[in-house]
This record gives structure tokens, C-alpha cells and sequence, in this order.
């Protein structure tokens, strides 16, 4: 979701679990590592256990530092950006969620890599349909009181009709050899 890729691997899971009753082996929070192919860790948490106001599950992602092209900076400096991207309320966004954003610039020495200035700048989203988000997926179906079980089944209804629609053509390609 954060990365446009699957993880490489998993790094680290821990879980728990009821440990008592009919549910004794059921878990009910985890927390996992995962490495991403462009070098990214994303680490995500989610409990069914809190108090009343506690934020059910989290995906965190630090992205890798790009460098930012500035031509404003002196030939011996360079701009670079680390993005940390936090998704609250992944697994029960129906109920609540947001996405927080927060960009670290730093301005440094090319040589030396000592930083010369930092800042950051954080902003954060939400978005209960395609509508809302908008750009590319706007007009995607969607309602906001669909739970991320309905938008996967839309998908997987979408998908399948590909594939029915790809076999089809296969047999009719057949049919006519």
C-alpha cells in the first residue's frame, strides 16, 4: 500500500495471544518488520485490546533518502528528503483512520555529509472513498460506509471478469484455428 511493491521479507513478528478460554490460541495484536525491495522498512502493529480511545492498528513506513535537484544550492551542497509515512486505522479505517505524512529536509555538505539546515514538514490525510482521495482512482466505486472487506471484493469481482473475459478469448481463439 505505502510501497508500490510486496516486502522481500519478513523481518521480525511478534505476537500474543489470549492464551486462556476457547480462544486460547488466538492472537489478538502483532507487530511486524517488513524489508521492501527499494530498501524499505515498514513496520506495522495492530491489537484488538485497548482502552477506549486507542488506535487499533498502525503501518509505518520510512521511506529511503532521495536527493531533491536544487538549483538554488552551491555546487558543494545538496538537498535530501526522508519521508515517514503513518497509516492509523489500517485494519478498521471504516471506523476510523488517517494517514500522516512527514517530510525531513536536509540541506548538507556533499563532501562531508554534515548538515548545514533541517526542517520538517508534516501533513496529514483522509479519505473515506475514491471520490475524496481523487486523482487517478476517482472514479472508482466506492461508499463511505463500504469497509475495506466490500472495496476487496470489488476487486476481486473486477478482476475475475478479466480473466473470464481473457479465457473467453482464449477458447474463441481456439475455436477458430
Amino acid at each position: 500500500m505505502i510501497f508500490p511493491d510486496e516486502p522481500e521479507g519478513c523481518l521480525r513478528c511478534d505476537t500474543s495471544v489470549l492464551g486462556h478460554g476457547v480462544h486460547d490460541q488466538c492472537d489478538y495484536e502483532f507487530r511486524a518488520h517488513f524489508r521492501f525491495p527499494n530498501g524499505g522498512i515498514a513496520d506495522v502493529t495492530t491489537t484488538l485490546h485497548g482502552p477506549l480511545w486507542w488506535k487499533p492498528s498502525r503501518a509505518r513506513v520510512t521511506h529511503k533518502e532521495i536527493v531533491i535537484p536544487d538549483k538554488t544550492l552551491p555546487e558543494a551542497q545538496e538537498k535530501v528528503q526522508m519521508r515517514l509515512v503513518v497509516l492509523h486505522g489500517l485494519m478498521h479505517s471504516v471506523v476510523w483512520h488517517r494517514i500522516d505524512v512527514k517530510d525531513s529536509h536536509v540541506i548538507r555538505y556533499t563532501t562531508d555529509r554534515q548538515p548545514i539546515r533541517n526542517w520538517a514538514e508534516s501533513s496529514s490525510h483522509k479519505a473515506y472513498t475514491h471520490k475524496d482521495a481523487g486523482g487517478e482512482f476517482s472514479d472508482f466505486a466506492g461508499e463511505e460506509y463500504w469497509m475495506s472487506y466490500h472495496y476487496q471484493l470489488e476487486e476481486f469481482i473486477n478482476r475475475s471478469r478479466v480473466v473470464r473475459r481473457n479465457i473467453e478469448y482464449m477458447e474463441r481463439t481456439r475455436s477458430t484455428r
